[in-house]
Parts: structure tokens; C-alpha cells; sequence
């Protein structure tokens, strides 16, 4: 009677411990987090008017872009800019100058990124750089 007894107890302890095992996973949509990224997700001109900054993402670098807001007009700060190499892991996009970003896709053209304590919403533009100042001047 003592054996069964034993059993049972462990029994039962490994099903109340069963569910504490499986929810400890790595995958980060299972806790809440944002899905992984790709590279194609973000290859391109993304560009935010709320802090006047335009990221260029290619295969393996990003270039950060000043923008200035004459008021009337958009011009680039040509003599700020800053290219480096970047790298994804989850939906955390890494480099040497901006640090990490946390990304998250509203849409497929609209993007949020985390950076530290500041948060930027960022559009697609398909273009470059120069035709998204023509096209923001236009507007």
C-alpha cells in the first residue's frame, strides 16, 4: 500500500510541475514579446518626422540620416550622417552606433523602434533618400 501511495505522490507532483517546464521557452511571442524579424522586413528607407531621422537599411549596413525641418521645407543635414554594419537577433536589430533597437511591424509600412527609454514610428518609403526629400517637400 506504502509503494502505491509513493507513486501517486509522484505522480501528481510531476503533473503540477509539468506546466512550470513548459512554459519556460525561448520563443519570444510565447511570453508576450515581439516575432523575429528578417532582413527583407527591413530592408529599405524608413523615415520618421516626429524626430527627423532617416534610416537606410541595405543587406548589411544601416545609414542614420539627420533631417532638417526648415518649417516650409526638408533638407538633409549632408554633413551628418553615420553608416555602420548592423545585425538581427529576434526582433532586436544591433550596430555600432544607434545600439539596439527593439522592432515591432504595425503594418508592413509602418514600423515601430525602441531605443533605450525613446520610442520612434517610423514609415516605408520606397525610394531613396534624395527622392523622399523631393516627395516630403511635395507634400
Amino acid at each position: 500500500m506504502k509503494k502505491n501511495t509513493t507513486l501517486w505522490y509522484m505522480l501528481l507532483m510531476m503533473v503540477m510541475i509539468l506546466p512550470l517546464c513548459t512554459s519556460c521557452s525561448k520563443d519570444s511571442s510565447s511570453d508576450g514579446g515581439d516575432p523575429p524579424i528578417s532582413k527583407s522586413d527591413i530592408i529599405g528607407t524608413w523615415y520618421t518626422l516626429e524626430d527627423d531621422w532617416v534610416l537606410v537599411f541595405n543587406d548589411t549596413e544601416v545609414t542614420l540620416y539627420e533631417l532638417w525641418n526648415r518649417g516650409d521645407s526638408y533638407e538633409l543635414n549632408t554633413s551628418y550622417y553615420v553608416t555602420s554594419k548592423y545585425t538581427i537577433d529576434g526582433n532586436r536589430v544591433m550596430d555600432d552606433h544607434m545600439g539596439i533597437m527593439s522592432v515591432s511591424f504595425l503594418s508592413k509600412d509602418k514600423m515601430k523602434a525602441i531605443a533605450g527609454d525613446q520610442t520612434y514610428m517610423f514609415t516605408r518609403f520606397n525610394g531613396t533618400v534624395w527622392e523622399l526629400i523631393d516627395y516630403l517637400n511635395e507634400k
